[in-house]
């Protein structure tokens, strides 16, 4: 058998020397583009997912934040007694009310708080707390809590107080039209 070199005619079509086809390893260039092409049609078909879990998340956050600070502030008038200056009605009215605009920091500190006053910003939270008192003999007529007694009404006939906390997204912010009310009755 005479081996000789391959012609420029079996190189081109990639025999060897013996005449047999010579195997190419390796992608075509029209394999490489088909294999990218379907990698972004999935891509594309995946991403609004990841936009809407974003979306969520934020949504989510946003409401785990105006929740911690309405506890917080529930926890901070709960253990308040009669003489406490928060819960005194002043003379003349039938509620005391407070409100605050604040924001709560990506990562709060350790030490205690959520909420932090705003200074010179635009806050997305706007917290109103409300103190109202009763006599339980205001739940006789409808079982209703719906006669809050004046500021000036003796301390030993006030039975219950209420502490209406109320958490509202302010407007034109990512919270706007979000509202969380909280109401705690003690008795004295």
């Amino acid at each position: 058998m005479n081996r000789s070199a391959p012609s420029m005619r079996d190189r081109h079509l990639g025999r060897t020397a013996a005449g047999s086809p010579r195997r190419q390893s390796g992608f075509s260039l029209l394999e490489v583009l088909m294999a990218a092409a379907l990698l972004l049609t999935i891509a594309l078909a995946i991403l609004p997912l990841f936009v809407r879990a974003t979306m969520n998340n934020m949504t989510g956050r946003g409401y785990t934040q105006m929740t911690t600070t309405g506890n917080e502030a529930m926890e901070t008038y709960n253990p308040a007694e009669v003489g406490d200056p928060r819960l005194v009605i002043p003379v003349g009215l039938t509620k005391n009310e407070s409100a605050q605009d604040f924001w709560v920091p990506n990562d709060p500190p350790m030490s205690g708080g959520t909420w932090v006053a705003a200074a010179n910003e635009k806050t997305p939270w706007s917290r109103t707390v409300t103190i109202r008192q009763y006599q339980i003999s205001d739940l006789d007529d409808n079982r209703l809590f719906d006669t809050p007694l004046d500021g000036n009404t003796l301390p030993a006939s006030v039975q219950i107080k209420e502490t209406h906390i109320t958490i509202r997204g302010v407007e034109n912010t990512a919270q706007a039209g979000r509202v969380l009310n909280l109401r705690y009755y003690r008795s004295f």
